[in-house]
């Protein structure tokens, strides 16, 4: 049986990174039955502090990211490389940026 999962933001469901809200289906098997429904919702608009639900249930009230791990967006200028950048070495493997 092949497990599946879906991910969806207020941006799209295709993979895109959200603000608001995350929303992961996992399902299983051919018919893709719904085993588990996680969200992770972003607490009264506080940047760095989340709710997680599971199946409508609320598991963890106060998720909170620390300030640190939070991603600060900013232009990106051409030939520089930023964590999570892959490049390909000399040898021919490939490896991320960190």
């Amino acid at each position: 049986m092949k497990l599946y999962a879906t991910t969806s933001t207020e941006r799209a469901s295709k993979g895109q990174g959200g603000n608001k809200y995350l929303h992961i289906k996992i399902q299983v098997g051919n018919d893709r039955y719904t085993i588990a429904e996680l969200m992770l919702t972003r607490s009264d608009g506080n940047v760095g502090l989340y709710t997680l639900t599971c199946n409508g249930k609320t598991i963890a009230e106060r998720v909170e990211v620390p300030e640190s791990s939070q991603q600060i967006k900013g232009k990106r200028q051409k030939g520089v490389m930023v964590d999570g950048d892959i490049v390909t070495l000399p040898d021919g493997s490939k490896t991320r940026v960190i």
